[in-house]
């Protein structure tokens, strides 16, 4: 895939500035990092319909074999409805190097309302960066930590109620405790009506 034109950093807080402004960024979900330090996983929905509940997941992995490690995790959830609840959930596994020396993962979540009554949006970023003495040779732990994560969010998608998705993606990570010095998790979560500083959705983001 190409690379994006912009730095990680800079390409999810462009996400984040275009909900919370309204205006639109131009990035893929998906790409290698400009500057080859690993993958850019954004997930981010938008829920403008009453009484829905609207959950989008992801799960990337990345082998990082070089001495920089620099991907970027990012989870965006914006709901403008009645009723609703909104779901965004973004997991990264990356494996590196032992001998890697510009360790620098991002991992943001951002949940944000506009006009919305009676409605619960939650943002949930989860990042594993595991150092291994061969990136390239996947142990079978985290083949485990990959499946279980995909599964989860296969079933999150189907569940009729947010808060026991969001539970059952916890239970995940109490499964794989022996992992948690490589893990960074961000979780933001709103039932107010309207962010500070929110505007209207993006008309080009999810609908």
């Amino acid at each position: 895939m190409e690379a994006l034109p912009l730095k990680p950093f800079a390409c999810a807080a462009a996400v984040m500035a275009a909900l919370m402004f309204g205006s639109a960024p131009a990035l893929a979900d998906e790409s290698e990092s400009a500057n080859g330090g690993g993958g850019h996983n954004v997930v981010q929905v938008v829920n403008r319909v009453d009484g829905r509940l609207n959950v989008r997941g992801r799960v990337d992995f990345n082998i990082i074999t070089g001495p920089t490690v620099r991907p970027v995790n990012a989870a965006y959830a914006y709901s403008s409805c009645n009723g609703c609840q909104t779901l965004a959930v973004a997991l990264q596994i990356n494996l590196i190097s032992m001998t890697a020396t510009d360790i620098r993962p991002v991992n943001l979540s951002k949940a944000i309302n506009y006009s919305c009554h009676d409605c619960l949006t939650v943002a949930d970023a989860v990042q594993y960066t595991i150092a291994v003495a061969d990136p390239e040779r996947v142990e079978p732990r985290v083949e485990e930590l990959f499946d279980t994560m995909q599964a989860e969010l296969a079933a999150a998608r189907s569940t009729p109620s947010l808060t026991v998705a969001v539970a059952d993606i916890d239970a995940v990570l109490v499964q794989f405790v022996d992992l948690a010095n490589s893990l960074i998790a961000a979780k933001d979560a709103t039932a107010e009506p309207t962010t500070p500083g929110a505007g209207p959705p993006p008309a080009d983001l999810s609908p």
